[in-house]
């Protein structure tokens, strides 16, 4: 038997992975990492006892996983005639997880990866989005990733557990890794130097931003953070050569920036505040109905706040007409793309006039379906609203097209389908503010309550200020 004080006293997980343990007790952060169970770091003297004349296993650990600190400080006695010292405490790097200590194991937050990401796949009864932006988070969030998209898909992640569980362990747990991830920002922005910038063109750096976003959502720490995150995506995307987002994840990280910054413009507009916010413009060709609807609401606020000026042509003072030009060529696109859904306009009602369309579907399995059609009666109440000719005010009409926003929103709510949360809330408020009927004002109050608590989407309730 020999006694080696020099050997490695890393626990035994870590020494068969040949990796360097840092010793911390009661678990070294590798195998927090992991998620492993870990043995304990080595106390006191190491012994090791000859087995063979095999070089390769010559010695083997005497009392190996042996971690009480009573048996492993007898040996020592016996051996040296002293009193071992207290092993040293090492100060993990500041600003890093480990540092958190995390109440829920990391195994059970690799679960709650997976099912916020599930969530996000639905887009229907029996139906799910294929090749989705927010499938990146599922890399981004390994162990072994970058500490910093580790720390934000972790927090969203664990908010969303909470928020659905009203689980507080787990909304408090989700606020330290933002606030980690909130760190780690700050962190690059100051090493970065005028000679080197950041370089944020991968869908991933773009991704961290959105999905710190969907965490203030939740987590509701500052009025203000929520559009801070979305602005930040914003204008990465803005410096992206039109080529590289014809398809694929950036494609769709632009779809879901812009329809989350159209929420705060619409209901700035709808509160009466001239206050815009910039959302990137989308240079492709084989634009779906939702670019198109994005397009048109990003315009509508400017164009119906307008007033006639002498000095423009008919055509241009007419900003009514304008809107029921570019509805007709988004009509055009919807019915290609949703086959299942069908115009009917009310009795006595011209149906020369696209404003009198009334969207109908008989497919009740798609959310997006049920989007659409909010986003088109949207158009239409505000459009309807702000009019400044009084034939165009028809609050009959008005009426229907509440009727169908609230219809569309609470599917939207029943199919729990979050990738379209943000963009109901814009249409629900509408029913809200322009319909006389107290029946659908109550109604749309409910769905407030619901997405809003619920769901916990108080970042986008209360715009940026």
């Amino acid at each position: 038997m020999a006694r080696h004080p020099g050997l490695s006293k890393g626990c035994k997980t870590c020494r068969d992975r040949k990796v360097k343990c840092d010793e911390n007790r009661p678990e070294c952060s590798q195998c927090i990492r992991r998620g492993d169970k870990c043995p304990g770091p080595t106390e006191g003297p190491i012994f090791l006892q000859a087995t063979s004349s095999d070089k390769s296993s010559k010695y083997v650990r005497i009392g190996e996983g042996v971690t009480d600190r009573n048996v492993s400080s007898s040996v020592a006695i016996r051996a040296t005639g002293k009193r071992p010292s207290p092993p040293v405490q090492k100060s993990p790097p500041l600003c890093t997880p480990q540092t958190l200590q995390p109440n829920v194991r990391l195994t059970l937050q690799l679960h709650m990866v997976d099912r916020f990401l599930s969530f996000f796949e639905k887009s229907g009864v029996n139906k799910t989005r294929r090749s989705l932006w927010i499938y990146l988070c599922r890399g981004m969030g390994e162990p072994e990733g970058r500490c910093d998209w580790q720390s934000s898909v972790r927090a969203v992640s664990l908010a969303f557990f909470g928020t659905f569980n009203r689980d507080q362990a787990a909304m408090t747990e989700a606020r330290k890794w933002y606030g980690v991830s909130i760190q780690h920002q700050r962190n690059k922005l100051l090493q970065a130097s005028h000679h080197a910038p950041l370089q944020y063109d991968s869908p991933e750096e773009i991704t961290n931003f959105v999905i710190l976003a969907y965490a203030e959502m939740m987590l509701s720490t500052n009025a203000n953070a929520c559009y801070q995150h979305l602005s930040a995506a914003a204008t990465l995307l803005d410096r992206l050569d039109p080529k590289v987002y014809e398809s694929g994840y950036l494609r769709q990280l632009f779809q879901v920036v812009q329809r989350l910054l159209l929420t705060y413009n619409i209901d700035q507009f709808m509160d009466g505040s001239s206050a815009r916010y910039h959302i990137p413009f989308l240079y492709a060709n084989d634009k779906s109905t939702h670019d198109k609807f994005v397009e048109l609401l990003t315009d509508l606020p400017d164009l119906l706040s307008r007033r006639m000026s002498p000095f423009e042509s008919e055509h241009e003072r007419d900003h009514v007409n304008q809107i029921r030009h570019r509805l007709s060529h988004i009509s055009h696109t919807l019915l290609l793309e949703f086959p299942s859904i069908q115009f009917s306009y009310p009795p006595s009602c011209p149906r020369d006039d696209i404003l009198y369309a009334i969207p109908v579907s008989d497919d009740v399995t798609e959310s997006d379906i049920f989007l659409v059609k909010a986003l088109w009666s949207l158009v239409s109440v505000l459009t309807l609203a702000h009019s400044e000719e009084p034939k165009d005010r028809n609050y009959t009409l008005i009426q229907l097209h509440c009727e169908v926003i609230i219809g569309a929103t609470a599917a939207v709510v029943n199919l729990r389908d979050v990738y379209c949360f943000g963009a109901s809330i814009a249409p629900v408020k509408a029913v809200l503010l322009y319909s006389l009927d107290q029946k659908q004002q109550g109604e749309a109050m409910a769905l407030i309550q619901q997405i809003g608590g619920a769901f916990r989407f108080d970042g986008l309730l209360s715009g940026p200020e």
